[in-house]
Parts: C-alpha cells; sequence; structure tokens
C-alpha cells in the first residue's frame, strides 16, 4: 500500500518539479531575510577621505629643537684664548667666548622636575595628541627625543677596609692640620658624637677610574637614631658627569647630555638589619642622550599607547661645530672627549646645530631614513646641560673639565659642608630604602622617567607649534570609527535561488507542454468550467453520491480528463463501474 501511495505522491515526470518547488517556497522568505544583517563594526579610514577635520587623528614628533637663550653676553663677555692640546700632542689654542647669557625654556625645567618625581605615571609621560573617536592609529614615524641607559658597576666596585683616628677638635672644627676621618661624611660637625683619639674599623667602597665617588662607613649597626641627629652614616653618594670621557660605559656616547654615577648602600643597614661591614653595596651609571626613537602609536579608548620600534643615536659627522677653522674646532671637541658640554668648561663659541641621522639599515621600518633631517640647536644644549648640572649635580665654576671632575655629593649630608642638592636627595632616599635586589631598578626606572619626560615636552612644542618646518611636524593618521553596517551572507541565497531556477524549470515544461498538446491556456480562466464544465447526467451522478453520504468515496473512484477528440472536446469522468463523458 505505501509503495503504490508513494508512485502516486510522487510520479515519475517533470510536473514533480512543481509540488518541490513549492515545499522549497516556504524557506524562501526566511533565508533571504538572512541575506543581509546589520552588524557594529570599526572602520578605518585616513583623516580627509570623509571631510573630516584634520586635527582628529594629529600627534606631534620633533625634528628641529629649538628652546632657551644660550647667547654671547653684549658688551660683558669675554673674548679669551683657550690652550689645550692637539690630537698628537701638540699645544693648540682656539679662541672661545667666556661671558653667555643662559636661560633654560620652562618647559625643559618642568620637564625635568616631572621625570625626576616618583608621582609621574605613564598617563603624565604621554604627548599630546588629537584623536575625536577615541580609536586611532598612525604609521611608524621617527621623532627627536631623549633616550636613558643605565650599566650596573656592582662588579667594579673595590672593597678596603681599615682603621680610622678620630682628630682632636676645636668649637670650629677639627684642629688645625689634622687628619679627615677616611670615612664618605668626615665633617666634623658629623663626627661630634664619635670619640676622639679612638681607632675605629670601617670599611670603603670605590670604583677605580670614578675618583672621588666613594661610600665609607664606621663599621657596625648605623649611628643615626634620629632624622635630625648630627651623625656620620652615608647611605648613598652620586656626582653628575657631562665629559663621556669621564665615565666608564659612554664613552663613545657622542650626543650624551649627561650622565650619574652612584654608590648606594642596601636598605638593611638603614633599616638596622645588618651591620655596615656585611651590609651588599650596589654602584651604576646611567645617562640621557640625544636620540632619535621610532615610535608605532595608536589610541584605543582614548589611551594613547606606543612602541619603540627603533632607537639611534648617530652624530653627523662635524656638527655641532663652527663654521670657522674646522679643524682646531674638531681638535678641540676631540680634546674633551666629544662632550655637549662646554658651559662649565668656561670657554665656547657659535655652534652649528647637532644633527643625528637615521642608518639606512632601518629602511625597513615603513618610512625613508634619510627623508628628515634631526636638528638640536646650540641654544637648547647649553640652557638644558647648564640646568641639569645646577639642579642635579649643584652649581660647578668654570673650569677644565677634563682635569676638574665634578663634585661627589652624598646622602644624608647631615652637617656636611657640602649639601646635597634637592633631586640628588631625592634620588638617594629613594634608591637607600629599597631592597638591595632592586636598587639599581629604582634609578634606571628613574632616568626612564626623565628621558620620557623630556621627550614629551619636545614633541608637545611640535605639536602646539603651528610653524611646523621650524619645530616639528603634526602626524596625520587613521580615524577608526564605530559603524553599523550591511553584511551581506550570500551562502542564504542558495535556497531562493533553487527555488527560483526550479520555478522557472516548471514554468518553461508547462509553456512547452500545453503548447506541444494544443491546449489553450485556460489557467485562472473560469470560462472553461462554463464552456466545458460537467453536464446534467454528471451533476446527477454526484448529487445521488452527495445524498447517499458517499461523496468522498466516489470522488476517489473517480477519474475526469479533458479529451480534445470525438465530435467536440470535453470533460470525460471514468469510475470503476464504468464510465461516462461530459461535452
Amino acid at each position: 500500500m505505501m509503495t503504490d501511495l508513494c508512485n502516486v505522491c510522487l510520479p515519475s515526470h517533470w510536473i514533480t518539479l512543481g509540488a518541490i518547488g513549492t515545499i522549497i517556497l516556504v524557506g524562501y522568505e526566511p533565508f533571504l531575510q538572512a541575506v543581509l544583517n546589520l552588524e557594529d563594526r570599526v572602520v578605518v579610514a585616513p583623516v580627509g577621505a570623509s571631510g573630516l577635520a584634520s586635527d582628529e587623528a594629529a600627534l606631534g614628533r620633533c625634528t628641529k629643537l629649538d628652546a632657551g637663550t644660550y647667547v654671547e653676553l653684549d658688551g660683558r663677555s669675554s673674548q679669551g684664548i683657550f690652550p689645550f692640546k692637539g690630537p698628537d700632542g701638540q699645544n693648540l689654542t682656539i679662541d672661545v667666548i667666556a661671558g653667555f647669557d643662559v636661560q633654560a625654556d620652562p618647559g625643559m625645567m618642568a620637564a625635568v622636575w616631572l621625570g625626576l618625581s616618583v608621582q609621574a605615571t605613564a598617563r603624565n609621560l604621554s604627548p599630546l595628541f588629537g584623536c575625536t573617536s577615541g580609536n586611532c592609529s598612525w604609521d611608524a614615524f621617527p621623532s627627536l627625543a631623549v633616550c636613558s641607559r643605565c650599566n650596573d658597576l656592582s662588579l667594579r666596585l673595590v672593597k678596603s677596609v681599615g682603621t680610622v683616628n678620630i682628630p682632636g677638635r676645636t668649637s670650629s672644627g677639627y684642629l688645625e692640620n689634622a687628619t679627615f676621618p677616611d670615612v664618605t661624611n668626615s665633617a666634623s660637625r658629623a663626627n661630634e658624637a664619635i670619640d676622639i683619639q679612638v681607632d675605629y674599623p670601617y670599611t670603603k667602597y670605590t670604583i677605580t677610574g670614578l675618583a672621588p665617588l666613594n661610600l665609607s662607613n664606621y663599621d657596625g649597626p648605623p649611628r643615626c637614631k634620629r632624622g635630625d641627629q648630627k651623625c656620620p652614616d652615608t647611605y648613598f653618594t652620586g656626582k653628575l658627569e657631562t665629559n663621556p670621557g669621564r665615565t666608564l660605559g659612554f664613552r663613545d656616547l657622542q650626543t650624551m647630555i649627561t650622565a650619574f654615577q652612584y654608590i648606594v648602600a642596601g636598605g638593611s643597614w638603614r633599616a638596622n638589619k645588618t651591620r655596615w661591614e656585611d651590609t651588599p653595596v650596589l654602584a651604576g651609571e646611567c645617562a640621557l642622550y640625544y636620540c632619535i626613537n621610532a615610535y608605532a602609536s595608536t589610541v584605543k579608548n582614548g589611551e594613547l599607547a606606543e612602541t619603540v620600534v627603533g632607537s639611534w643615536a648617530k652624530k653627523t659627522p662635524r656638527s655641532y661645530s663652527s663654521v670657522q677653522d674646522r679643524e682646531t674646532v674638531d681638535a678641540y671637541t676631540a680634546h674633551y672627549n666629544n662632550t655637549l658640554d662646554y658651559v662649565n668648561i668656561g670657554g665656547d663659541f657659535d655652534r652649528t646645530d647637532l644633527q643625528l641621522y637615521i642608518p639606512p639599515d632601518a629602511a625597513g621600518l615603513g618610512f625613508d631614513p634619510g627623508s628628515v633631517k634631526f636638528n638640536v640647536t646650540h641654544n637648547t644644549i647649553g640652557t638644558t646641560i647648564r640646568y641639569l648640572t645646577e639642579v642635579i649635580g649643584g652649581h660647578v665654576q668654570p673650569g677644565d673639565l677634563l682635569d676638574v671632575p665634578f663634585v661627589a655629593f652624598h646622602y644624608p649630608s647631615r652637617a656636611s659642608w657640602s649639601p646635597m642638592p634637592d633631586l640628588m636627595a631625592a634620588l638617594g632616599s629613594a634608591a637607600s630604602t629599597v631592597s638591595e635586589r632592586t636598587g639599581n631598578d629604582i634609578m634606571n626606572a628613574t632616568f626612564e622617567r626623565a628621558a620620557g619626560a623630556l621627550s614629551k615636552w619636545m614633541r608637545d612644542r611640535a605639536f602646539r607649534n603651528d610653524i611646523e618646518e621650524i619645530q616639528g611636524q603634526v602626524l596625520t593618521g587613521f580615524v577608526s570609527r564605530a559603524t553599523v553596517v550591511f553584511v551581506a551572507h550570500w551562502g542564504f541565497l542558495i535556497l531562493p535561488l533553487t527555488a527560483l531556477l526550479m520555478g522557472l524549470i516548471f514554468f518553461c515544461l508547462s509553456v512547452w507542454n500545453t503548447k506541444s498538446k494544443g491546449l489553450p491556456a485556460w489557467k485562472g480562466s473560469s470560462l472553461v468550467n462554463l464552456a466545458f464544465g460537467l453536464d446534467q447526467a454528471d451533476k446527477a451522478e454526484l448529487r445521488d453520491a452527495l445524498l447517499r453520504k458517499d461523496v468522498s468515496a466516489a470522488a476517489r473512484e473517480t477519474t475526469a480528463r479533458f479529451r480534445k477528440g470525438g465530435p467536440q472536446p470535453g470533460l470525460e469522468l471514468s469510475r470503476a463501474t464504468g464510465s461516462y463523458m461530459s461535452s
């Protein structure tokens, strides 16, 4: 029975396509609606592509830095002849200017204080930018910057021990011609509590080649019990240096602004957990120097994130020199180890800009290394170095920098003749209170902040300045915006297209079938039933079946077909018991 039913439902005929197409049409509308969908997406477009304002994705970079005043004093400067040794040991002289008007840029001064402050955060050190959409990006780009680097010198420490006898004292200090105790804080007032004419053991740390830097204390526990007490305990000692030749790790760094050398005691002695002779001691050397950094910058949700993808400190040969008598100037520069600091030597002259360049092997970063020149003016270098030497290193009298090093200061400098500058005291306090394993990390982080703050100052000047060819360049980037877009899922068109194709095939076959049999196109016309409907006998037969309540059975047994032949066309009904025709 099932086989017979299937044969009736699915006859092997092209008309089956119409039935299948009708079933498929059930999913036509849902699948067609699923083709197009609304989605939230971030669209990235270059600034200006849609008439956007040019500051919607703006970021500053610095290509030339000119800040501060460093000029010859009119009417008060003194011309002098400065003697020095040439590269072959010959005696040479050079005409120098002894008097300069030095006025540091307030922005640079604020950047130094910000960078050396432990309160500075990554947000404080981010450069100014414009990104009204909150999400922007820029291609990698180079910019002038200040970089930092620190070297651990702990393995270079030389430990020595000895005994010291405190000399006699008067109300004004030690006795005349007395030998001072060999401890870092040897001031008489700091040693008032130490008994005289008694031998005291001490332990001293020095670094070969960095005299007069040393850290020396009396053996035993700390002697300072209160913060205001006069005592000789020293936790930290450090000094500034601007001559690369007087450093250990930066002798070839020709763009060095300043270096800072230090020795720091572990925090355990200050906390009275160890004796001085058993306390770990660290040493290091950090430098700030001009450089070119390549940045990859993005803004996400209003927060700027930058990654340094390349950094160079290459000085263009014979830059930061003079246009006159270059050979003598080059010899003078080499005599002082290519230092940038001639403020503290006592003699300088007008110089060309310090120019930095990017080596050709940086071409893979997405920009042309030789397309931009990077310059730092004489004004900037002179004023920056003078300010740093005053604020961090203490005031240094003019003298021969090669032979007279900077003064070493110590912390705490209780009752000392040479109080430590405020910022150096802050460095000493921070470094000496941490554990022995992180003292150098504190100094490294401090100089990274200082470099970041100075770099921010440089780039912010470029961002604010309208004369881009003088101070820098405001870079435009790519704006990312959240946009509602129409997304087409073409896979959902398979079912509607299949139904449409089957309908077209069915239509073509229906037309062909109708034409091949010579039938008129009667579909949808009521005239057919009126003209060729059932006659009176057929109607009487169906009425009798309805009255017998077996019209359904009669209908199942009756087959109707249209007969074209004969005297006239008409419907022919046939039943299992016989057949009849309506004409």
